[in-house]
This record gives C-alpha cells, sequence and structure tokens, in this order.
C-alpha cells in the first residue's frame, strides 16, 4: 500500500500544477493534498503504528482506508475543476464521513 501511495504523490503534485496553470487555485491545492500527502500520511499511520506497538499489521477495511481518502480526495477535486457538477460534493462528503 506504501508504495503504491508514494507513487500516487508524483502525478497528484503534477495534476496540482496542471491545475493550478489553468487557474483552478482551490482544486489545484486539494489536488495536492487530498489526492497526494493525505492518503500517503494514512497509509503511513497505518503502517507504523502497528509496528509502534508491536501488534500485527492492520486488515479490513482499515487497511483500505487510504484508498478510500483519495478516492473522495478525486471527488472534491473534480467538483472544484468543473469536471463534475456541485451536487458530487454530497457523495464526496459521505465517503469521507464514512472513513472517519
Amino acid at each position: 500500500m506504501l508504495i503504491y501511495l508514494g507513487m500516487a504523490v508524483l502525478p497528484a503534485f503534477a495534476l496540482a500544477l496542471g491545475l493550478a496553470g489553468q487557474g483552478w487555485r482551490a482544486a489545484a491545492v486539494h489536488a495536492a493534498f487530498a489526492l497526494g500527502a493525505m492518503p500517503l500520511i494514512f497509509g503511513a499511520m497505518g503502517h507504523f503504528v502497528p509496528v509502534l506497538c508491536r501488534r500485527g499489521g492492520i486488515r479490513g477495511p482499515v487497511a483500505r482506508l487510504p484508498l478510500l481518502m483519495q478516492l473522495t480526495g478525486g471527488l472534491v477535486v473534480a467538483v472544484l475543476a468543473g469536471i463534475l457538477p456541485g451536487g458530487g460534493l454530497l457523495p464526496a462528503l459521505g465517503l469521507g464521513l464514512l472513513g472517519v
């Protein structure tokens, strides 16, 4: 999971630069953090907390939480960039709340 998330940071930041160049500042900031940095932070917590507690790794739905957060961030970026209508924020909100 961490390898995927680490590799996903580069396209997320490239997307952020492209959106910023087009004038979509809110979408660019959200792409950098919600698609790149935050899923990586969630994945790192899921990896290192069990290591520090000397427990087994996380399993089940909690292990896929970074992917859920990345999907949620992608929906919000699509709405902020004008790709999806504003009503797309409601499913993103639901997914975010599910993750929390």
